[in-house]
């Protein structure tokens, strides 16, 4: 099926693409592998998923406005940040054109082949948030399948994904509204505390990357709503974030992390999972406090 993307009477790209499989679905949207007819070039293809309680017209303006600035941002790119290429609209629906990841998500090739690239992949991660903090782009919804690997098997790059879309296809005055609660109940392994009060900053993407990495250490999974398995630490099946809105003062070392060196790292990460986010390391922190150590998957 061949797709051709416009931008509308304000000067469209006039591109089109031919829609190869679809990839899966997220929170946001449908993802679609393609190929450019300009260049053969293989993409993957969104379908966002709007927010229309404002009404369709208000949902598609916002989104645009959020989307032009991502693609902007995005340009000329980081390493392991997923680029955003461009958008069109195809009829009545918002598209995004991303940079194609060949090895899937994070959380799929860490359970396929085990925990040998866990430094690297966090040292990526940690780099690409960063980065985006420095853009002023809070991401709003990191997890595992929110990570991409391009590269090889042997060496590969972890790439994050869908910074920024919870605010395009969300009501922009309330990101957590119940459409997005809804929608993607994977999060809620992987968010922060404060987000069920619906306040919402930056260091609520430092508690989601702490979220993740002890999940990569620990190797401990929930089932997702299709079955699947997740990369997620849980206390007694409950998510940490709900656990400590019961018990603020919880020692979460006492029950996740026990098998870990009790080191830096270790420490770095409780403190990124501190229930008051004041506490919380900012992302350049974080960074800074990563090793370089290189994937040993063979």
């Amino acid at each position: 099926m061949a797709v051709s993307l416009s931008r509308g009477t304000s000067g469209g790209i006039d591109k089109e693409y031919d829609v190869l499989e679809k990839l899966g679905r997220g929170a946001f949207g449908t993802v679609h592998k393609a190929r450019r007819l300009q260049d053969g070039g293989v993409y993957a293809l969104k379908v966002l998923d709007l927010y229309v309680g404002m009404g369709p017209n208000n949902a598609m303006e916002m989104a645009v406005r959020e989307v032009r600035s991502l693609v902007a941002v995005s340009q000329p790119g980081h390493p392991n940040v997923v680029l955003f290429v461009e958008w069109g609209k195809v009829g009545n629906s918002l598209w995004l054109v991303m940079e194609f990841c060949p090895l899937g998500t994070m959380n799929d090739f860490l359970l396929k082949n085990g925990d040998s690239c866990n430094s690297l992949f966090m040292g990526h991660i940690a780099d690409a948030v960063a980065f985006l903090h420095g853009k002023r782009i809070v991401h709003r919804d990191l997890k595992p399948d929110n990570v991409l690997i391009s590269g090889t098997a042997q060496n590969p790059i972890a790439k994050v994904a869908d910074f920024g879309l919870a605010k395009v296809c969300g009501n922009g005055f309330d990101v957590y509204s119940q459409y997005y609660l809804q929608t993607d109940m994977a999060f809620v392994w992987y968010g922060a505390p404060e987000i069920w009060d619906r306040h919402y900053t930056e260091k609520c993407d430092i508690y989601s990357m702490g979220a993740m990495f002890a999940a990569m250490l620990d190797r401990t999974t929930i089932r997702g709503q299709d079955g699947k398995p997740l990369l997620a630490v849980h206390i007694q099946g409950q998510p940490l974030a709900a656990v400590q809105r019961q018990n603020p003062r919880i020692n979460l070392a006492a029950y996740i992390m026990r098998q870990v060196q009790d080191g830096n790292l270790k420490q770095l990460i409780l403190r990124m999972l501190a229930y008051n986010y004041h506490d919380r390391p900012s992302a350049s922190e974080v960074n800074g406090n990563m090793g370089a150590s290189g994937c040993t998957l063979q």
